[in-house]
């Protein structure tokens, strides 16, 4: 690694050489602005989802820091494979405004909660209800960042209709779900279109921007708490509405 630009109890955030190298004098200060913005993040976020997640957080401290890599282009998201590999992030490198640090931190939350899903039995990043709660909780602790990176949530999309991203051709196509579609019942977890697109579950707008929008009604509307909500979810989010307000009924009509 070129550069460590510092430690917490439960995070080590780096560069690599190359992308270091490959930068000007002023993105490499704007890099490190924003890395030390999040370093004044992530402890406290840490408490917090793990909290919400129910983590053993003996699986971190110093002996098992969780490394955070900024290494992407700007724009480019960030990515992670679960429990033991890093999250590479967005650097905003040529960010020098007050945005770039939470929306550095927005990207590095819906990574960092997937790392605490990858840890439960229950929840899937790869899916519509993964990547939902991924975006809540990038939105719960980092709203900010989230408005001003991407500028509109992404329950429009499911309100609406919206896009989808075809990862075998690394562009963004018309989603194969219509809008207002139901993955409250169901949890989309992918297809191949007839115009050869694969679309993963969380590469689709329409249906994790209902399984936010839902995540929005069981909190907000139902008053029921993240913690009750991740702990009760089998299979698709009317498990947790079923487990928690004790109704069998389907949910969507209300919702």
């Amino acid at each position: 690694m070129a550069h460590n630009f510092g430690n917490t109890t439960n995070f080590l955030v780096d560069t690599t050489d190359a992308f270091w190298a490959g930068l000007s004098a002023v993105q490499q200060t704007n890099v490190t602005s924003n890395a030390n913005f999040l370093l004044g993040q992530v402890e406290a976020a840490f408490t917090t989802t793990t909290g919400w997640f129910g983590t053993d957080t003996s699986k971190f401290g110093t002996s098992h820091r969780q490394e955070v890599v900024f290494d992407n282009p700007d724009n480019a998201g960030a990515f992670n494979n679960g429990y033991g590999s890093a999250i590479h992030v967005d650097t905003q490198s040529n960010n020098s405004s007050t945005t770039a640090g939470p929306e550095v931190c927005m990207v590095w939350m819906a990574e960092w909660s997937e790392i605490l899903m990858s840890l439960t039995s229950n929840w899937h990043a790869g899916d519509s209800s993964g990547e939902g709660l991924s975006q809540f909780c990038a939105n719960q602790l980092f709203l900010a960042g989230h408005i001003d990176y991407y500028g509109q949530s992404f329950i429009t999309d499911w309100l609406n209709g919206g896009q989808a991203f075809s990862s075998n051709n690394k562009t963004f196509v018309a989603s194969p779900n219509s809008a207002r579609s139901d993955w409250v019942n169901s949890t989309f977890t992918g297809v191949t279109t007839s115009a050869g697109d694969q679309i993963h579950g969380d590469g689709d707008l329409v249906s994790f921007g209902c399984a936010l929008c839902f995540l929005y009604y069981l909190t907000v509307q139902l008053n029921l708490s993240i913690n009750q909500v991740i702990s009760s979810y089998s299979g698709n989010l009317a498990s947790c509405y079923h487990a928690l307000t004790g109704d069998s009924s389907d949910p969507i009509p209300n919702f």
